[in-house]
């Protein structure tokens, strides 16, 4: 029995209470408590929000998927790996990160679109194009992508690996990673320092908070020296 799947499946996610709270917490605050923890490489780059209406943070765990050029042509159905069965395999809240080198053919349609959405998947991140996107968008499914094409991406890329270290739009991602992303953009955040990043970003953002409250509007860039004195860039 092929059980190249089951072997891969995602086994490492953080725990859902922590996940849900990073949701309440814009991407921005999320990105300046990874510089904190000196996580330089943590936006993914040239992706943009092409469905999806949520005006707040969408967060998941990171299921990942690595494309590769085909060296022969062959029938789909003989490629290492096919996105439909990883599809069928994902957890509610899971994210799919398709990492295809930013290639100009669509790796996302509506078919994909309605079984992750059966499936509770949070979103899907392509470092590549999509295509179906009116159908996409009326089924408000949160999906970034470099861009759209109609063009497939048969019969020049495959699905190679599942659930290995990949990366896309520049940053490495490992399986169970959180991924957080609103209309800034996509971060990626560490599964092994996840926790600390959340506490950190919480800080940071109960500061804003206070800030925007006080009335004192005599310095407006005050706030800012107190996040940086209170030692959230130091991710501590």
């Amino acid at each position: 029995m092929d059980d190249r799947y089951a072997r891969a499946d995602l086994s490492k996610r953080l725990d859902p209470a922590l996940l849900e709270q990073f949701a309440s917490i814009p991407t921005t605050v999320i990105s300046d408590a990874l510089v904190g923890f000196g996580i330089a490489a943590h936006v993914v780059r040239d992706v943009r929000r092409v469905s999806g209406s949520s005006s707040s943070t969408l967060v998941g765990s990171a299921v990942t998927i690595r494309y590769a050029p085909i060296d022969a042509p062959h029938p789909p159905h003989e490629a290492p790996y096919l996105a439909s069965r990883i599809i069928e395999r994902a957890s509610p809240r899971d994210v799919l990160v398709l990492a295809a080198a930013g290639a100009p053919y669509a790796f996302w349609g509506d078919h994909m679109t309605s079984h992750a959405q059966r499936r509770s998947v949070a979103m899907a991140v392509v470092d590549g194009g999509a295509r179906d996107i009116s159908r996409i968008r009326a089924l408000d499914f949160p999906l970034y992508a470099r861009g759209t094409t109609p063009e497939t991406l048969l019969p020049h890329f495959e699905a190679v690996a599942y659930n290995e270290a990949v990366t896309c739009g520049g940053v490495e991602v490992e399986p169970g990673d959180v991924i957080a992303a609103d209309e800034d953009g996509v971060v990626v955040v560490p599964l092994e320092i996840a926790a600390a990043v959340l506490e950190t970003a919480r800080a940071r953002r109960e500061l804003e908070e206070e800030a925007e409250t006080s009335g004192d509007v005599e310095d407006p860039f005050a706030v800012y020296d107190r996040i940086y004195r209170d030692g959230w860039a130091k991710g501590s």
